[in-house]
This record gives C-alpha cells, structure tokens and sequence, in this order.
C-alpha cells in the first residue's frame, strides 16, 4: 500500500516540475511576441488544450497508462529540447521560421502532456 501511494505522490510531484504551468499562464506573452494578439494566442491554446484532451480519453481504454506515460514524457521532452534549440540555431534567421519551430514546439508539448502525463 505504501509502495504505490509514493509513486503516486512521485508523480504528481514531478508533474509540477514539467513546464505545462509555464506554457499555460504564459501563453498570452508568448503568442503576443509570436505575432498574435494575446487573447487569441491564448484562446487557440486552451482550445488545443481541450481538444487534446479530448483526444487522450479513448487512447486511455487503448494503451496501458504505463505505455502513455513513458513515450508522452519522450515525447514532451524532445518537444522542449526542440523548442529550446532550434530557434537559437544559427542557421534559422527567419523570424517567420523561429515562429513556426515555437507555435509547433509548443503544440507538440501540450499534446504529449494531455495524452500521457
């Protein structure tokens, strides 16, 4: 009994520690530098957000929570090392192409939390 009421309180701990507060509360500011008015920045996230979430209720009855959460941490991480690298890479200067590489980033990430984590 013990045993997994630790993994479980691991878990909700490190969830704490994925980055997802961060997208979420400053997606107003970062779709506001990507271009986009803040308010619809921020509406086109929770809206795929909850479309994810959608989305992540009949993968639940399919894959094992097990299945879901180690390839949605891949997943989610690769999305951050992605978003983080490529748009400081030296051979993008578009900003238009550092725009794409963010609102795609981004957008991977939110679905691999909803899907698995």
């Amino acid at each position: 009994m013990l045993g997994p009421m630790l993994i479980g309180v691991a878990v909700a701990g490190t969830l704490q520690l994925t980055g997802i507060n961060a997208v979420m509360n400053y997606a107003p500011t970062i779709m506001n530098r990507l271009g986009m008015e803040p308010l619809v920045g921020n509406a086109v996230v929770m809206i795929w957000n909850f479309v994810t979430t959608l989305v992540s209720i009949p993968l639940a009855s399919v894959l094992t929570m097990r299945q879901l959460f180690i390839a949605c941490s891949l997943v989610a991480s690769l999305a951050c090392l992605f978003l983080c690298g490529v748009p400081v890479y030296p051979g993008i200067a578009s900003t238009k192409a550092k725009n794409g590489v963010a609102i795609t980033g981004i957008a991977v990430f939110i679905a691999a939390f909803e899907f698995g984590i």
